[in-house]
C-alpha cells in the first residue's frame, strides 16, 4: 500500500513540475548571427566550417 502512495505523489509532483515548466516557457527569439557574442560567432564557424549563417535561433 505504502508503494502505491509514493508512486502516485511522486507522479503528481512529476505532474506539477511540468505544468510548471511549460507554462514559463518563452517564445524563441531569433538573433542576426552578427548580434550573437563573439564566443557564440567562433564556436558556431569553428564547429560548422564553410556554413553560412543568416540567423540564430
Amino acid at each position: 500500500m505504502h508503494s502505491s502512495i509514493k508512486i502516485g505523489s511522486v507522479l503528481l509532483a512529476l505532474m506539477a513540475g511540468l505544468l510548471l515548466a511549460v507554462s514559463g516557457c518563452k517564445k524563441e527569439t531569433t538573433l542576426r548571427f552578427s548580434e550573437c557574442p563573439a564566443i557564440v560567432q567562433n564556436t558556431l564557424t569553428t564547429n560548422m566550417p564553410g556554413v553560412t549563417f543568416t540567423k540564430v535561433e
